[in-house]
């Protein structure tokens, strides 16, 4: 064989080679930085996660002790550095009932925490926002009557709004907008005879608010919903995306070219065809860009966030907790580009009944937060980009 036919091999094989080997980017996206988990294996789970612009690391979840009445369903907020994961503080708050929580947690861009939850005492049952300082005092709290407390927090990019989602009667979504002083501004009922538990909300880069959650009553029964709102909370536009026994959208993002939604559906209309987790990007307009199903039937989707070019998901790839008669339960990661396309997946943790994801969030530099259960513990797992 001559030196050019060897060389023209040569070039074959690299070639070849670089298809099939995987991006370093994606394969790098697996590497956990460090994880933290904490508590007693009571199911205690950490519900969601948010960064500040350092990096640094805010979980929120619910302390859950039945056996111990001074620890009954308290809920709990933390901070951790970034790089090591070392805990910054700790605060844990509530009355001495099972339905205490902490839902979901925001930051702005002057390190400023807030987050919403169910605070329950013997007596009431309310929704609730609370801010804190970075370094962990509370500056406000404001309380309300709602049927399944706030599910989820936002806040503008300028830190002057704060929105908090909560549902009336199990049914109508109720968004609220507040200064970051704790004023009142603004709320709206929306009209979606549907139900906010499963839903979430999230605020685009010029302050627009995108809410979903599910929508609908009779033949409509479980229409995935989103709305548009300005910062003031006046609406841009509506979409319900009419599928039938489906739980509707669960978790929002967003940027200036539209939102990407993720949520659960149980059967395609007129059929009765399981479908499992559901992914959709909408523009900023409203129209539908993309859409698809998942490849493989899951519990639904649990949590949603993206970096500049870059989709995640987690699921708990089995049912949903606290459900013990399900054993192949653990931490799964999808990637997605933005059109939705796989890129890569990987799972975590143990594998029984009481390990679970639940929420998850990326910082500034890219990196991975995923928040949940392992092991009936709270756990946080941080990723490299």
């Amino acid at each position: 064989m001559s030196s050019a036919h060897r060389l023209v091999c040569l070039a074959v094989i690299v070639c070849l080679s670089l298809l099939v080997m995987p991006a370093a980017a994606s394969a790098a996206t697996s590497v956990v930085l460090w994880s933290r988990v904490f508590g007693a294996s009571d199911y205690s789970p950490l519900f969601d996660a948010a960064c500040d612009n350092s990096g640094n690391v805010y979980v929120a979840g619910v302390k859950y002790t039945p056996t111990s009445s001074t620890n009954h369903g308290l809920a709990v907020l933390r901070k951790y550095t970034s790089g090591g994961g070392n805990l910054i503080w700790a605060r844990q708050f509530g009355g001495n009932v099972a339905q205490n929580s902490a839902r979901s947690v925001a930051v702005d861009k002057y390190g400023r925490c807030y987050v919403g939850g169910q605070w329950s005492t013997s007596a009431s049952q309310k929704a609730y926002l609370r801010a804190y300082t970075a370094s962990g005092g509370v500056r406000w709290t404001r309380l309300w009557t709602a049927t399944d407390g706030v599910r989820a927090v936002a806040v503008s990019p300028s830190g002057a709004n704060v929105y908090a989602a909560s549902d009336v009667g199990d049914e109508d979504i109720i968004v609220r907008r507040y200064s970051s002083g704790g004023t009142l501004r603004r709320w709206v009922r929306l009209q979606t005879n549907g139900r906010m538990p499963t839903g979430d909300i999230t605020v685009d880069p010029s302050g627009n608010v995108y809410a979903c959650g599910t929508a609908g009553r009779g033949n409509a029964e479980g229409s995935c919903y989103v709305k548009k709102m300005s910062p003031a909370l006046s609406t841009l536009w509506t979409r319900t995306w009419h599928l039938w026994n489906g739980q509707g959208f669960t978790r929002v993002v967003a940027d200036a070219t539209g939102a990407w939604l993720t949520g659960w559906v149980e059967s395609a209309p007129d059929t009765t065809t399981p479908i499992g987790g559901v992914f959709v990007k909408y523009t900023a307009a409203g129209g539908l860009s993309s859409a698809m199903s998942a490849s493989e039937t899951v519990d639904g989707r649990s949590g949603l966030a993206k970096d500049a070019s870059s989709l995640y998901v987690v699921d708990g790839c089995g049912a949903v907790p606290p459900d013990t008669t399900t054993t192949a339960r653990h931490w799964k990661t999808y990637k997605y580009d933005r059109t939705w396309s796989p890129q890569d997946s990987w799972t975590a943790g143990p594998t029984n009944k009481t390990s679970y994801p639940e929420g998850c969030a990326t910082d500034r530099f890219g990196n991975l937060i995923v928040v949940g259960t392992q092991d009936g513990r709270s756990a946080v797992m941080k990723y490299k980009k």
